[in-house]
């Protein structure tokens, strides 16, 4: 079984994920602060 990250890893190795991923880049990078302000405040 794959890790989250060697999955991601295989993933954009493929042109077609990646140029999907980095259309929606942003959209990403703002949930991922959410994550982290969530984690900072200690909610799961």
């Amino acid at each position: 079984m794959l890790t989250h990250k060697q999955l991601r890893t295989h993933a954009m190795a493929d042109a077609a994920v990646k140029e999907e991923f980095d259309k929606l880049i942003n959209e990403f990078s703002l949930l991922d602060e959410f994550l982290k302000a969530r984690t900072a405040q200690g909610l799961t």
